[in-house]
């Protein structure tokens, strides 16, 4: 055995040397190597240098008459950072032109002979894996004896070195990670991982088989998390003050510190593939082409694509979006709607997605080229030169980073144009699978499990906090900052200047160009620029504030323009309705709405308005408007009439809206820009089931299809199939139709929707119970003449005299008409004084109804009985959020210093 040894040297190379040695171990500060030798055929000397062990001499095999005289070529195997190989010294006596040496390494995807020609060339071995183990076999072939014919006898004039004589040398490498890459943690592969996100003090991974696990990087201890083991998370991202994971059945989770979670509801079962955060939203993709947004994270919105195949990957910047699959691309301005690309060229999918600096980049698996660019998503262009496969793009400041298989092996790459791309070492390390920044530095995530940290940015940039902003003409100034990342270890500059756009200089503000010096650990700088305040009426006007000429180490990030709007102080006619609602019978035969102007009314102007659908129909309960409303000069009120349509048949209550829209130049809207018109039904109600809407139809046009539902009533049930035929019609030849139903029955108020050829079934398991407005609610309780007297179905009114009035009786799943005595039954509210945090504390607890809708429940203390308090400040719950019963809790001790009694109540509010 020979000892470890300390090697020296700029290159940390270790020799496996093909000599007489058992076992040879070697540290050194890239790494551990460890060779372990098994079997050996050479006899000769070893020496020691200061790039490994080299072996040299040997004069035949042991079987073997020598048939060379001179020395044999010096051979070591080299195990670095960027480059294993194995080399060679040059052959010193005479040989054929064909004489070469052939190594075979056999071992973790590693096979077949290498060829080292004139014993002067290497081979590469890029695939050399930390903790591999491998098998070297070494033999010379066509070397030339200067002073004897070669024995006919050896074939292929191998000079004896046949296959059972070759040198065989076993070894195993192991490596350790790069210090640049310092290691954070190790998690488990199986079940396979699937996305990262980072912090400064910890780092969440998710995957397969509810996979979620947290690393706390003070410690290096993972925490395995609460998940369902049927889920798969395909992505986490830490934005917005969270954690957001996203994965399959269109589940959604949040954390505020990775360790505690909370499931949310998006209403979907498709499985969603990924999330980003834009600055002021969430926005998810995923299978059936599905589009989420989120303000919170907790409450989701979905978006129609437009598609119906899965979305892989989404980036954002600048109010423009791009979101991705193996099967489309679609783009959007403004999350909202969502189309195809006007020029994709030859580009019709996409597997990720980034924004890097000033353009889109985007990887496809098909086609020669592999990587696309854009600047707005519309038309898209490939990358020259990058043919290998993307298995990952992100950004980080604008700064692209992209890693996956290609021609050479694993790769991982940065790039600062999109265009010119530069391998990033890692020892070898480079099948990454995630890559996340966590403020300070980039966390990687390998293949193998390992979570790395990168030393952070080794480059600087300058960029603006936020693309746009207003300001108030009549403060003066507007103040822009000026982020520096990167290292920030030596002094550097940007120049900046304005540029007028809609707002001019000298009218509107005051033109400014000069130079920001940061020193060294200087991050942020702010600018300050001139606002004009006149006395015209104007719209938003804005200007441009350009950075350029970073110092040499530094580049321009992004966004490196910001756009300045200059919002108008000077008083102008405003537009808005008197009321928000309107509450009449649709026998009322029409509806008049209240427009006023305020504020500057000496000229004349106008303001647009429109009818809006809202559970009523145009056409089939109001008729449909729009138009323009127009004031002349000193007039401030104008009326708008709009039609109703009354019928026999029973509806329940439903509404619809007017908007005001577009008002006269140097006009703005106030804030009441919508009016709600409530309409109420006279007619009897039927017993049992109530159709209370039926659409068929697609794309927004639908059919109103009540009586053919109506028509196939039978003992409250219905069993019909939806087609064309059974509803009256085909409202949309040739589309995908399906029917939109809601009704009501004495179990409470349900939807369903009905695919085009499917069986409508009432009941059914799959209609979904709906929460129920009071006015339904009324309907299923009382008969006609009872709703018609607010003495017997009125929010304080108690037919049943138990106490408890209409609305308390609708806040609780209660029955107005039972005769119950409900109170201390757990059904109502009830009070008590509990210990909470060591002080007695008087305390309400009570069970909300999950099928009611506009209602707010508010618990108030008191210590007089004719004042109350509510809020953060006096109450607070003490119960597990989501759980039933809520518990609220007194802020103040009951016999406290200075207390004398309290009182605590809930009150019930109909909104």
């Amino acid at each position: 055995m020979v000892s470890s040894q300390q090697l020296v040297g700029t290159h940390y190379y270790y020799a496996v040397p093909f000599a007489s040695l058992n076992l040879l171990d070697a540290v050194f500060p890239a790494g551990t190597y460890r060779f372990d030798t098994t079997r050996n055929y050479f006899s000769g000397a070893t020496t020691t240098t200061s790039q490994g062990v080299v072996f040299t001499g040997g004069y035949g095999m042991p079987s073997q008459t020598p048939k060379l005289s001179g020395t044999w070529a010096s051979g070591r195997l080299m195990v670095s950072p960027t480059n294993p190989r194995v080399e060679w010294e040059p052959w010193s006596g005479p040989k054929s032109p064909d004489s070469r040496i052939e190594l075979r390494v056999v071992g973790n995807n590693q096979s077949g002979w290498v060829t080292l020609r004139n014993f002067e060339t290497y081979a590469a071995f890029s695939s050399l894996k930390p903790n591999g183990v491998y098998q070297a076999s070494l033999r010379f072939l066509n070397v030339e004896d200067h002073q004897t014919v070669v024995d006919a006898n050896v074939s292929d004039k191998d000079l004896g070195f046949t296959a059972s004589y070759s040198a065989v040398t076993q070894f195993t490498v192991e490596m350790l990670p790069d210090p640049a890459w310092p290691l954070l943690g190790k998690v488990d592969t199986s079940p396979s991982l699937k996305a990262l996100a980072s912090t400064t003090s910890n780092t969440v991974v998710v995957g397969s088989s509810g996979k979620m696990a947290a690393l706390d990087h003070a410690t290096g201890t993972w925490q395995a998390r609460d998940s369902v083991s049927s889920k798969t998370w395909n992505d986490v991202i830490y934005a917005g003050g969270q954690y957001v994971a996203v994965g399959s059945g269109g589940n959604v989770r949040t954390s505020p510190d990775g360790n505690v979670w909370t499931d949310r509801s998006t209403g979907k079962t498709e499985a969603l593939q990924s999330i980003i955060w834009t600055g002021s939203q969430y926005l998810a993709v995923g299978d059936g082409g599905v589009i989420l947004v989120s303000a919170d994270g907790a409450a989701w919105t979905a978006r129609s694509s437009g598609i119906t195949t899965p979305l892989l990957t989404v980036a954002y910047s600048g109010g423009a979006y791009v979101a991705a699959g193996n099967f489309g691309i679609r783009i959007s301005n403004d999350s909202i709607n969502w189309r195809a690309p006007s020029n994709p060229g030859v580009l019709s999918s996409g597997s990720t997605v980034c924004w890097s600096r000033s353009k889109f980049l985007l990887a496809t698996v098909f086609g020669a080229n592999r990587l696309y660019q854009s600047t707005d998503g519309e038309t898209w262009a490939p990358v020259a030169g990058f043919t290998d496969n993307v298995s990952r793009l992100v950004s980080v400041g604008g700064v692209a980073y992209a890693w996956g298989q290609g021609a050479q092996g694993a790769y991982f790459r940065r790039s600062l144009n999109g265009a010119t791309w530069n391998e990033i070492s890692m020892l070898g390390r480079v099948l990454i699978n995630r890559l996340s920044w966590n403020g300070e530095a980039l966390i990687a995530l390998d293949a193998e499990g390992n979570i790395l940290k990168g030393a952070g940015l080794n480059y600087e940039f300058f960029a603006f906090e936020g693309a746009t902003s207003n300001h108030n003409e009549g403060t003066g100034s507007a103040s822009l900052t000026v982020r520096r990342l990167g290292p920030s270890a030596s002094a550097r500059s940007v120049a900046y200047e304005t540029e007028a756009g809609s707002a001019l200089d000298v009218e509107d503000y005051v033109s400014s160009s000069g130079t920001l010096n940061f020193q060294v650990g200087e991050t942020s700088k702010t600018l300050v620029f001139g606002l004009i305040n006149d006395s015209q009426i104007e719209e938003v006007e804005s200007f441009a504030v350009h950075l350029k000429s970073p110092a040499t180490g530094a580049e321009l990030g992004s966004p490196s323009t910001h756009w300045i709007g200059i919002v108008d102080d000077e008083p102008r006619p405003v537009f808005q309705f008197q009321l928000a609602e309107h509450t009449l019978s649709e026998e009322a035969g029409f509806v008049e709405l209240n427009v006023v102007r305020t504020w500057d009314t000496a000229s004349a102007a106008t303001v647009n308005y429109a009818t809006q659908s809202d559970g009523a129909l145009a056409g089939v309960d109001f008729e449909g408007a729009s138009g323009v409303v127009s004031f002349a000069g000193g007039e401030t009120s104008r009326v708008i009439r709009i039609n109703l349509i009354g019928n026999s048949a029973y509806e329940w209550p439903r509404s619809f809206s007017v908007n005001l829209s577009s008002p006269s130049s140097g006009s703005s809207l106030g804030a009441v820009t919508a009016t709600v018109i409530n309409l109420t039904n006279n007619d009897p109600a039927p017993v049992g089931l109530i159709i209370l809407e039926a659409l068929y139809g697609a794309n927004g046009v639908r059919n109103d299809v009540k009586s053919q539902i109506n028509a196939n009533l039978n003992s409250n049930t219905v069993n019909m199939t939806v087609s064309a035929s059974t509803m009256g019609g085909d409202p949309v030849p040739g589309s995908a139709k399906n029917l939109l139903l809601r009704y009501q029955s004495a179990e409470g108020h349900f939807s369903q929707t009905v695919s085009n050829g499917g069986i409508l079934r009432i009941p059914s398991v799959q209609a979904q119970r709906l929460p129920m407005p009071f006015a339904q609610w009324q309907s299923t309780k009382f008969t006609a003449g009872e709703q018609a007297d607010p003495l017997i179905s009125g929010d304080t009114a108690d037919p049943n005299q138990n106490g408890v009035p209409n609305l308390l009786e609708y806040a609780f799943d209660l029955d107005p008409k039972g005769a119950q005595a409900p109170w201390g039954s757990g059904a109502l509210p009830g009070s008590e004084v509990m210990e909470v945090g060591g002080v007695n504390r008087l305390t309400l607890s009570y069970r909300p109804s999950v099928n009611v809708s506009n209602l707010s429940y508010i618990v108030e203390v008191s210590d007089n009985l004719a004042s109350w308090d509510s809020g953060s400040e006096h109450v607070e719950q003490i119960s597990t959020p989501g759980a039933s019963p809520v518990v609220m809790a007194d802020k103040t001790a009951v016999n406290g210093a200075g207390v004398g009694r309290r009182f605590i109540r809930l009150r019930v509010v109909r909104e």
